[in-house]
């Protein structure tokens, strides 16, 4: 198994420099590149200097940041992981020249990905990273259809239209929501990216939006109303472990539109491919690294079951990166490229 250091940094959305805010390792040892690797690629990545890897905090992206690390470590590079808030990131990649993003979601990011890479030039997409995404608002199944196995009975069975949503306010009301039904997001840094208040206010919903603290918050609350039959309407994606474990139904907006995403936000998500996003100034910094980032793809099917393995089995992002390294070394090693 690799370990790499890692560094644990905070930031806030106000300020633009990176604090580091303090150093752990792993396992308190410097990584080890792997024996699968040439030594003339070892060499090389040795001599391109520090990567610096930008970790979030959701899960499905700290395993492919993990990955894509890990793979480059395994090479010889010398790896840093920053922990920073998917705001923060985008002025610290833009001041640094070797920061590596493995997971951009348009359209939740796509405003900064136009100030950051389109107007200012000052980050690059590399590449789609090999899984699709789907996000919104959702409600377990049984809310609709009932679940006869379990002896739960439809509550709300107009949905997935969003329409009926106002039918149903006293099904998803809680003692904090009052008399309005209650719209669960995560961390309230997801806040200005969904665009959920103005959602509720433009579909003229009678819902408030309230905030779990976290992605294992909020998975812990969908989990908990799961398991009682409780109904429960909640921010939630897919490639997930709630998704992936539980049937839940998303809820239908209107078709999504940018426009509608610029200003409104009276529609649902863009479904599509998440991003590979660098330092504008990598690629001519790591020539080797570009070009090993540029063929990294995490098949689908492979990160759900590291998030399943993260968030299910318990297992940390590290050890289910380094597993599944393990597991496909005929994978990882297609992508590093041969140095005469």
């Amino acid at each position: 198994m690799s370990f790499h250091r890692f560094k644990q940094v905070f930031a806030t959305l106000s300020v633009l420099a990176v604090f580091v805010a303090g150093a752990c390792s792993v396992d308190d040892v410097k990584g080890e590149s792997s024996a699968l690797v040439s030594e003339e690629v070892k060499s090389a990545a040795a001599g391109e200097g520090e990567v610096i890897v930008v970790r979030n905090n959701w899960t499905g992206q700290m395993i492919s940041s993990e990955v894509g690390a890990q793979v480059l470590e395994r090479m010889g590079f010398e790896i840093e992981i920053q922990t920073l808030d998917s705001i923060a990131m985008w002025p610290a990649i833009a001041k640094a020249d070797n920061m590596l993003q493995m997971e951009v979601w348009p359209p939740v990011q796509k405003p900064q990905m136009q100030e950051w890479i389109d107007d200012n030039g000052e980050a690059t997409v590399v590449g789609e990273n090999g899984y699709a995404g789907t996000e919104g608002w959702y409600v377990p199944t049984y809310v609709i259809e009932g679940d006869e196995e379990r002896g739960i009975e439809p509550t709300c069975p107009g949905l997935p239209d969003y329409q009926a949503l106002n039918d149903c306010v006293e099904i998803f009301a809680t003692s904090s929501s009052g008399s309005k039904g209650r719209y669960l997001s995560g961390d309230p840094s997801w806040g200005e990216y969904y665009g959920d208040e103005q959602r509720i206010e433009n579909l003229g919903l009678d819902y408030v939006m309230e905030f779990a603290g976290s992605e294992a918050a909020l998975a812990a609350e969908i989990k908990r109303a799961y398991d009682r039959g409780e109904p429960i309407l909640a921010l939630m994606w897919f490639p997930h472990f709630i998704t992936s474990r539980y049937d839940l139904t998303q809820i239908e907006f209107p078709p999504y539109t940018e426009e509608c995403w610029k200003t409104t936000y009276a529609c649902g998500w863009e479904d599509g491919p998440a991003f590979k996003v660098v330092s504008d100034e990598f690629e001519q910094r790591f020539p080797l690294a570009y070009q090993v980032v540029e063929k990294i793809e995490i098949p689908t099917d492979a990160l759900v079951d590291m998030i399943v393995r993260v968030d299910g089995d318990g297992l940390t992002v590290e050890e289910a990166a380094s597993e599944w390294l393990d597991d496909n070394e005929d994978t990882w090693t297609s992508w590093v490229p041969e140095v005469n």
